[in-house]
């Protein structure tokens, strides 16, 4: 009995082509995965809210109520630990040669906190979202790109205040002044919950969207990707060399653009 032969050349021909398809398949999970890898972290204050004037006034008024001190007489520019926590903890350093007494401080936080909530029960107004912040943030979301919170702010009054203004913060991984006084702790403290979230063990770029100047000094002690918020108007990022800086998000398909998702 004669046995049929098969054509080696179409054997591998059919070979090729299923190599060639594995790869090209192969190839668009990898460039999916690549921008999915891309990671995008927000600051609170001044990035996503109105509210670095309010905040701060509550913040001096408890420190003269608590310490004990005029705010007007504070260095506040010799401190370099712009959180909640950590400038009453240098405050206080500074001015009573010793560290602030763990009463004294449950003391300070539950009263700022307190003057937070007052306020927005006092004026719902307080604490408005940056232009074009919550759509812009929802429109990352849609596209399930790892989003991620970082706030100086201790985190009761930062929710208290992106509540008031809409902003959807629950929903991301957050860090605030309670996981680290200084800001390159709570940036990385993100990370790390962002990394366990989406289960990698490193992301392709880190962008971070932030307002103030040690926003951009951490992104860069750090080799983050920075793209400056300059909600007080002041053009203070631009002239400390900021090289990408947005006035709000009211033009959102032009930052897609800047950071590589569009």
């Amino acid at each position: 009995m004669d046995f049929p032969v098969k054509n080696p050349f179409l054997y591998e021909s059919n070979a090729f082509f299923e190599n060639f398809r594995f790869l090209i398949r192969r190839s668009l999970r990898l460039r999916s995965l690549m921008v999915r890898m891309k990671c995008f972290l927000f600051d609170i204050d001044g990035t996503l809210i109105h509210s670095h004037s309010d905040h701060n006034r509550f913040y001096r008024e408890t420190i003269r109520e608590i310490l004990g001190l005029d705010p007007e007489k504070i260095p506040w520019e010799m401190f370099t630990n712009i959180t909640d926590d950590g400038v009453v903890q240098d405050v206080h350093r500074h001015h009573f040669q010793k560290e602030i007494e763990d009463e004294k401080f449950s003391i300070f936080k539950e009263r700022f906190t307190e003057k937070i909530r007052s306020s927005v029960e006092e004026n719902s107004s307080l604490y408005p979202e940056i232009s074009g912040a919550k759509k812009f943030l929802e429109s990352l979301e849609m596209k399930k790109l790892p989003l991620g919170i970082i706030t100086g702010s201790w985190l009761i009054p930062a929710r208290v205040k992106t509540k008031n203004a809409k902003i959807p913060i629950e929903r991301f991984p957050i860090s605030s002044s309670e996981d680290a006084q200084n800001r390159n702790g709570i940036i990385l403290k993100t990370l790390q919950k962002l990394k366990a979230v989406h289960s990698v063990e490193d992301f392709s770029e880190v962008v971070y969207f932030g307002d103030g100047l040690w926003d951009w000094r951490a992104s860069q002690e750090l080799g983050l990707r920075f793209i400056g918020i300059n909600s007080m108007e002041n053009d203070l990022l631009k002239k400390n060399g900021v090289p990408t800086v947005f006035q709000n998000y009211t033009a959102p398909e032009k930052i897609l653009r800047e950071i590589g998702v569009l």
